[in-house]
């Protein structure tokens, strides 16, 4: 039974891509993110996989708790979802700029319209990330705000530098 359930939550269509199977052997990244999702499958997955990689995570359900928690433990970076119950992204993310006008900001998204894309701009935006979540576009955009240098590919992975 819950072999169906883990394979339910892995069919949301909100997450492509996997963990590189390096990722086990990598070091945390020390920086902390605030992660910001209503939809609970999603966030809680999208959690898992920057715990592996950051040394701290911070979760929300909605804008506003995201906000307090912005508030609260001023993180690296925030990760976005737009729309979302409460207060939605675009309206937490202008909150916090007015605390912090250099925080990156990740949006994660399925709007692409152009007011949607004016919006973003406005309040520069670091990068919108369009849904389903790849997650190494998501980990590679990171790890560039981050300035963490790119793992090396396959063929150098283990090699004596």
């Amino acid at each position: 039974m819950s072999h169906d359930r883990g394979r339910s939550a892995r069919s949301t269509g909100h997450l492509k891509g996997s963990v590189l199977r390096s990722d086990r052997r990598r070091e945390k990244h020390k920086a902390s993110i605030l992660y910001v999702e209503d939809e609970a499958i999603t966030r809680m997955t999208v959690h898992k996989m920057l715990q592996a990689r950051y040394t701290t995570i911070y979760q929300a359900g909605d804008g506003r708790e995201g906000l307090e928690l912005y508030k609260t433990h001023h993180p690296d970076v925030i990760i976005t979802d737009t729309r979302m119950p409460l207060m939605d992204g675009i309206h937490m993310s202008r909150a916090i700029r007015e605390l912090n006008p250099d925080i990156p900001i990740i949006f994660i998204t399925a709007n692409e319209d152009a007011d949607f894309v004016e919006e973003t701009k406005k309040l520069k935006v670091t990068r919108n990330i369009i849904k389903p979540i790849v997650l190494r576009e998501l980990f590679a955009t990171l790890e560039n705000i981050l300035g963490i240098p790119a793992p090396p590919d396959r063929h150098g992975e283990g090699q004596p530098g």
